[in-house]
């Protein structure tokens, strides 16, 4: 019996050690860069963008999903399964967080400087009012990633509330939108229009 409860405990411990190495999950098209999924001790799970030689940490962005206790493994798991997005020139990167039940964000950021990054404000709140519906839930999107003109493409989907009949809201299905949002300082909204399905 005692030698089963060590093995267990050994499976347990390196099982834990392994979820807490860091894990690359995208480099960028001139392989200078890296994205990977670490533990910080203050932040929780945090996408960090590293420049790979010399290795330097150019920025960190905390993810939306962070364990709901020392043992839940499922939070590192989404955030690990995010899809990463980076233009053509490396320059900038937009990370699209897995989608569970409509959760999950989308972060955006840019090089500043040779071993400097920072974080891109992607204007949400713009884009939903622009949008102009009474959403029910919604989600932001990448769309094709980085355009050619230093855009990038996002879509809003989500359901919206349709107008009263016999005094109840019902809602509608699934409705989308297509952005391109540039960065000017901030990203911001250069187009938006409706997706017909």
């Amino acid at each position: 019996m005692k030698a089963f409860t060590l093995t267990l405990l050994a499976v347990t411990l390196a099982r834990m050690l392994c979820a807490a190495e860091p894990k690359s999950i995208s480099t960028s098209p001139d392989g200078k860069y890296s994205i990977a999924v670490e533990q910080d001790e203050q932040l929780g799970l945090v996408f960090r963008w590293w420049q790979l030689q010399p290795e330097h940490l150019l920025l960190q962005i905390k993810s939306s999903y962070q364990p709901a206790s020392p043992n839940d493994t499922s939070a590192r798991v989404d955030t690990e399964a995010a899809q990463v997005h980076w233009s053509s020139d490396s320059r900038f990167v937009a990370i699209d967080e897995y989608n569970l039940r409509f959760k999950g964000a989308v972060f955006a950021a840019t090089l500043t400087a040779p071993e400097k990054a920072e974080q891109l404000n992607i204007p949400l709140g713009d884009i939903v009012k622009v949008a102009g519906e009474r959403w029910a839930r919604f989600r932001l999107y990448v769309g094709t990633g980085w355009l050619a003109d230093g855009g990038l493409s996002l879509t809003l989907v989500g359901s919206a509330f349709a107008d009263k009949i016999a005094g109840e809201e019902r809602i509608e299905g699934d409705i989308g939108y297509d952005i391109v949002v540039k960065p000017v300082q901030a990203l911001v909204i250069t187009s938006l229009r409706g997706n017909a399905e």
